[in-house]
């Protein structure tokens, strides 16, 4: 089953750039997409399927970096914003069921 991975991520973030490696150093292909700047009109087309289940820090800003696995259809079938749910998520392990 072919799946899209897109990765939301910000410049200069620690997580986000070991959430990239990791997923260089597994030979996974991503989309990733800066969300301080044009990544943030591909986040909002995905936002409202989300929105409900997305982590968000106490000043209500989201916690990145966002990884979204979309399916052959366009639907997202899991998301996880910390390196160890993306772990699990690229071992196939179902963290989240949309």
């Amino acid at each position: 089953m072919p799946r899209t991975y897109k990765l939301f991520t910000m410049p200069a973030c620690d997580k986000c750039m070991a959430v990239k490696e990791y997923l260089k150093e597994k030979g996974m292909s991503f989309e990733d997409y800066n969300i301080a700047g044009e990544g943030m009109e591909e986040f909002r087309r995905h936002y409202p399927k989300v929105k409900e289940k997305i982590t968000r820090n106490e000043d209500g800003s989201l916690v990145i970096p966002i990884l979204l696995v979309i399916d052959e259809t366009g639907s997202i079938i899991n998301f996880a914003n910390k390196l160890e749910e993306i772990k699990r998520i690229t071992e196939n392990i179902s963290l989240i069921e949309m």
